[in-house]
């Protein structure tokens, strides 16, 4: 099941953004939110999973939707905050917007070091 996780873009309410058109400062946010607002992602993953286009109800053999979206929710809310900041640096998305913020110069590492840890759910 694919999350905006998945990809190499920002989504958000308002749409689908590159991240070389995206300022350097909403991208440092967008890295600041992963690391501590877990709470945060878990609620983006959650609408995901729910809202997914990529898990249809098609069911030839009888496999039911209703229990993929119903495992997948019980996944991510069983998450604890580090696991769930982990996944979300580590995802294609957030391995995207670190490759575009070290190719403007910044460095990630120590950014991301000053960062304090996750906010507990």
């Amino acid at each position: 099941m694919k999350t905006r996780f998945n990809e190499i873009y920002w989504k958000n309410f308002n749409g689908c953004y590159r991240l070389c058109d995206m300022d350097t400062d909403h991208l440092l946010n967008i890295l600041k939110m992963f690391k501590s607002k877990p709470n945060v992602v878990m609620n983006m993953l959650i609408q995901d999973i729910e809202n997914s286009p990529d898990c249809s109800a098609f069911s030839p053999f009888g496999v039911d939707h209703s229990n993929i979206v119903k495992q997948s929710l019980q996944t991510v809310t069983s998450m604890s905050t580090e696991e769930i900041s982990m996944f979300a640096l580590k995802s294609p998305l957030g391995i995207a917007i670190k490759h575009e913020l070290i190719s403007r110069g910044v460095n990630v590492e120590n950014y991301l070091s000053m960062i304090d840890v996750p906010e507990k759910l």
